[in-house]
């Protein structure tokens, strides 16, 4: 739910330390699963910590009116914390084109 995702572009490079991510309320992030007693918070990376936190899960199936399908393929990047360094910037766009050949994806409409 993006409604749920707190922050926004940053003109420069935020600092070190929690700010730097971007925040997430409950229900962000929604799975048809639960969590194991092998899920472990301390081994997330720190980017992916402030989302995975959050994560609700539930054996419920998912209603059609709280979840909307999209048709298209939607690439969700989550860039490197050193994105302005020109070789990290360009990987994230290899890494898209990597997936993109992977999946068979046209990248015309891109």
């Amino acid at each position: 739910d993006f409604a749920e995702v707190r922050g926004g572009a940053s003109p420069k490079k935020p600092p070190r330390g929690a700010q730097m991510y971007h925040g997430f309320g409950n229900g962000a992030l929604r799975a048809n699963c639960k969590k194991t007693a092998e899920w472990r918070d301390g081994v997330l990376m720190p980017h992916a910590k402030p989302m995975l936190q959050r994560l609700e899960t539930s054996d419920a199936p998912v209603s059609a009116a709280a979840a909307a399908r999209e048709t298209a393929p939607t690439y969700l990047l989550a860039r490197d914390e050193d994105c302005e360094n020109m070789f990290h910037s360009t990987a994230d766009h290899l890494n898209a084109y990597l997936v993109s050949e992977v999946l068979g994806e046209d990248r015309s409409a891109w």
